[in-house]
């Protein structure tokens, strides 16, 4: 049974989710926020894809197991197994949901002891057009279930997997952090992941790029003797976070020395001008 989730209104303007449905012609926001009503409290939801369209999507020619790859593939769901059962999760859902206590708890396993499944394990051929795909019977959701190897981790003796993308590490950035999840231009998320977009082009590891830029910002949020904070957004997106030696310290300076400094490189600045107007 469906049950009552939270819209805000920044998910209007996702320009990623915006992006995602004009690159694959895939209803990715309309199918993002109707699987919202199909999960748990924890936000998790057991993958079955022709079972979810009737709650989800009912009217629309499209396959649904294409529009839950699509946005997993993008760091919007996380894809596990237990034993031969496929779940899936939504890693920013705690953010963005409020749960009624008297809603009842989870009993679906936790996608922490779990192998995580890459979703392009089990898709097909990737279609750009959803037009390609119109009249095609829905997949059934248990189609290459045979291809995936889950097994349990809960003692964590194997790893799970760890790719993740820049939009995935900016979300799990901000839950980390307890930071805005607001994705509009000059946001935390839009700094973190502008890093992350030039990161996963040099080919570096994103997992550890969202350890150190956390580690960075726990550091500066907890030291005292800072003369000056910026603003999250700043602090990532300028690459303070990785510039440690760079902020600068309260002194014990008087505030008329502070003044005479200002005014002293003021005239050095002027006189500079000039002599370049010369």
């Amino acid at each position: 049974m469906g049950r009552i989730r939270t819209v805000k209104p920044e998910f209007f303007k996702h320009s990623g989710l915006f992006d995602a449905e004009q690159e694959t012609g895939l209803p990715l926001r309309l199918g993002f926020a109707g699987l919202w009503t199909c999960c748990d409290r924890e936000g998790r939801f057991k993958w079955r894809p022709r079972e979810l369209k009737l709650d989800v999507l009912p009217y629309d020619d499209c396959e649904f197991s294409r529009v839950l790859d699509a946005l997993a593939s993008r760091g919007f769901l996380v894809r596990y197994t237990n034993g031969t059962e496929v779940f899936g999760h939504i890693p920013s859902w705690k953010a963005h949901q409020f749960i009624n206590n008297k809603e009842a708890q989870s009993n679906l396993p936790n996608p922490i002891d779990y192998q995580r499944v890459d979703a392009s394990v089990t898709r097909g051929e990737r279609v750009e057009n959803m037009s390609e795909t119109r009249g095609v019977k829905e997949r059934n959701e248990k189609e290459g279930e045979g291809e995936v190897i889950a097994r349990p981790t809960t003692n964590h003796s194997e790893p799970l997997e760890t790719s993740i993308d820049p939009h995935m590490m900016a979300r799990g950035l901000c839950e980390r952090l307890g930071l805005s999840m607001g994705m509009g231009q000059g946001s935390v998320y839009m700094a973190v992941c502008d890093v992350g977009q030039i990161e996963a082009r040099r080919g570096g590891d994103l997992m550890a790029l969202c350890d150190r830029m956390a580690e960075a910002y726990e550091a500066w949020i907890g030291t005292a003797d800072l003369e000056y904070r910026w603003g999250p957004a700043k602090f990532f997106g300028d690459g303070w976070w990785s510039k440690p030696e760079a902020w600068p310290r309260k002194t014990n300076r008087s505030s008329s020395d502070k003044d005479a400094e200002r005014n002293q490189a003021w005239k050095e600045f002027m006189a500079k001008g000039a002599d370049d107007g010369d």
